[in-house]
């Protein structure tokens, strides 16, 4: 069926887009800053510098500009928590009110795709709070690695779990 090719292929999709950052792993690939020349090396297996980048230092206008913007990121997902908190409550309460019958036709489909949404959501704050995590961390300290592969792979699942939803979300709207 239709549906079923589109999930095989989106689950083929994340399999290859997850298949990267492994790679990446097991070639202790790595990203370093160097503080003092402001640029970015790479080393995989041992070998130096197939990245360079030069970072350019900012003023402090756009560094506080650039602050204020991740910040407001953390606002803007406690907000939406809190959204998806009201809508779950509300439509509680509106499944409480109905009479059975509609209660099975509509709130269960709303509450499916509230689900899927909170699903999407909860990966989005996951790789918001960890850039957070890895910000609070220090240079030198192990594990830096590790969490930024884990937001990366964050970043990936939301990237496969989003077309599956809204191939669900579909389906549930047209019912």
């Amino acid at each position: 069926s239709k549906s079923l090719r589109t999930t095989i292929s989106c689950a083929i999709t994340w399999a290859c887009a997850v298949l990267i950052p492994i790679l990446f792993f097991l070639c202790e690939c790595e990203y370093e800053y160097n503080y003092d020349t402001y640029s970015c090396t790479s080393f995989c297996l041992n070998q130096n510098k197939l990245y360079y980048n030069r970072c350019e230092k900012s003023s402090p206008l756009i560094t506080t500009i650039i602050t204020v913007l991740v910040y407001l990121s953390y606002a803007c997902t406690c907000f939406v928590m809190i959204l998806y908190m009201i809508i779950f409550i509300f439509l509680e309460n509106s499944r409480l009110r109905k009479t059975q019958r509609a209660m099975n036709d509509s709130s269960e489909s709303e509450m499916k795709l509230l689900t899927q949404s909170i699903v999407i959501f909860a990966l989005y704050a996951g790789s918001i709070f960890s850039v957070l995590a890895l910000s609070c961390m220090e240079k030198d300290k192990f594990g830096a690695f590790e969490l930024t592969y884990a937001e990366n792979l964050l970043n990936l699942s939301i990237a496969a779990v989003y077309p599956i939803c809204l191939v669900a979300m579909s389906g549930e709207m047209r019912r």
